[in-house]
């Protein structure tokens, strides 16, 4: 069997869908091919990372981060110019990593999904941030001043 076919079986295998010729197959391929075995460990991890249970969220949360980002708002709009954008951004990127930190801090047991998710939601705002810096400083200093 290919490891192709191997790893797009793999989640069926493991689930016991597979009649006994295939799953047996499977099992030999992993046998002697450490990839499709490091491959195999990966999935198990994963399988049981969507099993855990998240607990529910505590009262006052929702507010607290809101409470929390309105603050946090307020102090960036006291700002009132940016006198080096390097250090501004390495501001932004210092705060993206505090607030994750302190999401991390919580009693809550993130799930391997939830951590990537969270990390992509913060790239991904991280990134925004920088587009919109860029463009207030082009705004502010004009065309020349990036």
């Amino acid at each position: 069997m290919r490891c192709r076919k191997v790893r797009r079986l793999l989640g069926p295998y493991l689930e016991g869908e597979l009649d006994r010729e295939v799953a047996s197959k499977i099992r030999g391929h992993l046998e002697s091919c450490e990839r499709c075995g490091h491959e195999l460990a990966l999935e198990e991890i994963i399988m049981k990372g969507m099993e855990a249970t998240v607990p529910p969220v505590p009262e006052g949360f929702a507010e607290e981060v809101v409470r929390t980002f309105e603050e946090r708002r307020a102090e960036e709009v006291a700002l009132e110019s940016i006198p080096d954008l390097s250090m501004f951004l390495c501001r932004v990127i210092l705060c993206n990593i505090k607030w994750t930190v302190e999401l991390l801090r919580t009693r809550f047991r993130l799930t391997l999904w939830a951590t990537a998710e969270s990390f992509i939601y913060t790239w991904r705002a991280l990134r925004q941030m920088v587009e919109v810096t860029v463009e207030a400083v082009r705004l502010a200093y004009g065309p020349s001043a990036v």
